[in-house]
């Protein structure tokens, strides 16, 4: 489960890759859970920002932004 600062539930992680400042990766939410987001993410840790719920047209386009080309998505341990 991600959670941002401010205590509100992002989702469920499905799989991951962080280069510093950034985390990137795909949320595996079951549509039960209210308030949350499934689909593609960008989180930038220095600006406190985080972008959900990306087709992943929008998530590559946000990645060609902070000059990321290609994450290595995994599943957290």
């Amino acid at each position: 489960v991600v959670i941002t600062r401010d205590n509100s539930v992002i989702g469920r992680l499905g799989t991951y890759d962080l280069k510093s400042p950034y985390i990137t990766g795909y949320m595996n939410t079951p549509a039960d859970w209210p308030n949350s987001s499934a689909g593609y993410f960008v989180i930038d840790t220095v600006k406190d920002e985080c972008k959900t719920s990306l087709t992943e047209g929008l998530w590559k386009a946000e990645l060609k932004k902070i000059q990321w080309e290609k994450p290595n998505l995994h599943k957290p341990d």
